[in-house]
Order: structure tokens, then sequence, then C-alpha cells
């Protein structure tokens, strides 16, 4: 018998801007907006390790006209303060409507098209069990710029986490049983019909592909879960990013593959998890028996012995 739960928590980064109001000359249509940007974790629920933002070392700002045009000629400056600041400084005119689009990632994990109006995910490229895919996302829509301004923008993922975690009396069965929690430990997510491109001036989704993650790596850890889960510590099996909208949604099949050794000889476990809920900027934790089973026997002592008896002299 399968025991599984999946449930959501939000996770978001804050991108908090603000500027000095800076004037190039009285009267002069152009204006100089500094921005300082942060990026903020406050996660309710986390794995340990992941989703910190680690990873991000780069933080991507384009500028468009009223018409959704990229201005490549428009050329924020931004400057790394350190893992988690930015400042950004960029020359604007007065009285026009611009659009913003902020995206953080690790420099070219995912491509922008040339028009930078959005950006493709390949799956295939990706590992299950990499944090380097994580990203952040922000539109600030149809701004008319009247002078320098300040404001606070929180930039979230435009993903959804998918989980993987083994109850802690499952994990202990395996432990028992010799499984190795090591190297030779490695797990793959499939998410079918995911989206794979973003459109960054909308923030919809769209091209539905299934996502299969390469098997990487068992990592270990433990995934903090809802207080309903009392089979804990819950630990950390599997993590994939999967593109979302922002509003829920429901994947037909997630499937888990594990592939290990028990007493060094090697093993193979398939999960298939069926209408998982996702969301934009929130985890689905799936938890459950990963390695176990309950298994019944029936048991029956024969009284009747089977024919000859063996004999043999004293």
């Amino acid at each position: 018998m399968k025991r599984f739960v999946h449930f959501f928590a939000a996770l978001s980064v804050l991108l908090l801007t603000g500027c000095d109001k800076i004037g190039l000359g009285e009267g002069s249509n152009e204006v100089e907006a500094n921005f300082s940007v942060a990026l903020s974790q406050g996660t309710a629920t986390k794995v340990d390790g992941v989703s910190e933002a680690a990873s991000v070392d780069v933080l991507d700002v384009f500028v468009y006209d009223a018409n959704g045009d990229w201005l490549d000629t428009v050329t924020p400056a931004v400057t790394k303060v350190d893992q988690t600041h930015y400042t950004v400084k960029v020359k604007l005119i007065r009285n026009v409507k611009y659009s913003f689009v902020f995206f953080a990632q690790k420099s070219g994990t995912y491509p922008y098209s040339a028009d930078k109006k959005t950006i493709t995910v390949d799956y295939s490229a990706g590992l299950c069990n990499d944090d380097t895919r994580d990203a952040f996302y922000a539109l600030e829509k149809d701004y008319t710029v009247t002078g320098a301004f300040s404001k606070d923008i929180t930039l979230r993922r435009p993903f959804a986490q998918v989980n993987f975690g083994s109850l802690n009396s499952d994990y202990t069965a395996a432990e028992a049983s010799k499984v190795a929690f090591d190297a030779t430990l490695t797990t793959a997510i499939t998410v079918k019909k995911a989206a794979s491109v973003l459109n960054l001036l909308d923030g919809t989704t769209g091209t539905p592909v299934d996502a299969v993650f390469t098997a990487n790596k068992f990592q270990g850890g433990t995934l903090t879960v809802s207080t309903s889960i009392t089979d804990t510590p819950v630990r950390y099996m599997a993590m994939a990013y999967i593109l979302a909208s922002s509003s829920k949604e429901t994947a037909t099949s997630v499937a888990l593959d594990v592939v290990g050794k028990q007493s060094g000889i090697d093993f193979a476990i398939f999960h298939n998890v069926t209408n998982v809920p996702f969301q934009r900027n929130y985890r689905t934790n799936i938890v459950g028996d990963i390695f176990s089973v309950d298994g019944t026997f029936n048991v029956i002592i024969d009284p009747i012995y089977s024919t000859p008896d063996f004999e043999s002299n004293l």
C-alpha cells in the first residue's frame, strides 16, 4: 500500500527598490532612477540547503516601450553588491510609458528570446536535485515615468518546486534493509505536460512538454513539512523546478524513479502520483513510503504430511 500526501508551501524573494530622486538638470526630460535591490529569503517550508538563492549570480533588467518592444539601447547598469544585493541605475525619459522585466538566475541557465520577450526551459538539459535551476522574476507593466521614482518590487519564482520525501518509518525500514544512502542512490522526476515557455511581458506560460529530468545523485537532508505530517523527520529524496502559472494547476502525472543498491545488489523503484496540485512560487511536497510497502502473509500449518515417509535404519 502506498501512502502519499502532497501539499503546498509558499515561497518568495523580495526585491526592495528605493531610489534617490536625481534630475539631470532643471527642465531636462531625462531622469536617472537608482534602484537598491535585495533578494531576501522568508520561506515557511524548506528543504535544507535548497532554494536559498545561493546559485543566483546575475540580475537581468530589460526595459520595453509602450508597444512591448525591447529597448536595447536603454541599458540599466546592474552592480552586484553581495550574494543578495544589487544596485541598478537606468536613465529614462519623462512622460513616457515603459515596462520593466527583472529576472535573476544562474548565468545562462534560461536563455532569452532575441526580442527578450520570452524564456524557454529545456528540461532535458536539467538534472534532478539541481538547485542551480532556481530563478526569480517580476514584471512592472505600463509604468509612466513622470520623474525620478522609487518603487518596491517583489521578485518571485516563476516555478513550482516539486519535492519527494520519505517518511521517517519508511527511511528507517530502508536503512534496516541495507539500502545504501550514498552516491550510488540516484533519483529522477518526470512531470507530464509541463509548460516550457514563459512570456516575460504578461507572465503567462505555454508550450507544454513532458519534463524529464536526468537522474542525479540523491542529496540527503530533511524536508520540513506541515505539522499534519507526524512521521518525521521526512528525508529529502528528489526535487525539480517546473514552470507554472500564477493560478493553481493540476499535473496529471508526476513520476519518481529511484535507483540504488541494497546490500550491494542493484535495485530500482518507480512511483507515479496522479492529480498533483502545483502553482507558481509554491512548493508541492509529495511524501510517503518510497522504499517500503505493507506486506501481509497468510500462514497455514498443514496437518497432513506428504508421503511417502522417509525411513532410515539405525
